[in-house]
């Protein structure tokens, strides 16, 4: 039987050198786990507008989507996925965990400390490099 395939998105969203990161919920896939926050495209949505949307949902905010950062695949033993991070701007709003546990704003040096899922830890390595 053949894996889905998803298209997700993720926001790379810098404030004052530090990036935001989310705290996946507990239930369901890499519960517990640090992610840069975005979500499933849904049908006929531009990675962009899915982007706003979903940081919007997760977290209250608004933000600008402002350059593409890096597109990873990763395989997992129930699923496909091709991430499209995006470097972007916080533009208002203060974050509050809507569709997360919690949320943070860390040092980009400091993200090593935090346990992200496989494809979200080949984005702390790039940004290593920023």
């Amino acid at each position: 039987m053949k894996k889905p395939h998803y298209e997700v998105t993720a926001g790379i969203i810098l404030k004052k050198e530090k990036v935001l990161i989310a705290l996946r919920p507990k239930a369901g896939h890499f519960g517990g786990l640090w992610e840069f926050p975005g979500g499933k495209r849904k049908d006929e949505e531009s990675l962009e507008a899915c982007l706003a949307r979903e940081i919007n949902e997760e977290l209250g905010i608004h933000i600008s989507v402002d350059k593409p950062f890096m597109v990873v695949k990763q395989s997992y033993p129930e699923f496909h996925i091709t991430l499209h991070a995006f470097l972007c701007t916080h533009l208002r709003g203060d974050p509050k965990p809507i569709g997360c546990e919690d949320f943070r704003w860390v040092k980009i040096g400091k993200l090593n400390s935090f346990s992200f899922p496989e494809a979200d830890k080949k984005i702390v390595e790039a940004l290593a490099y920023i």
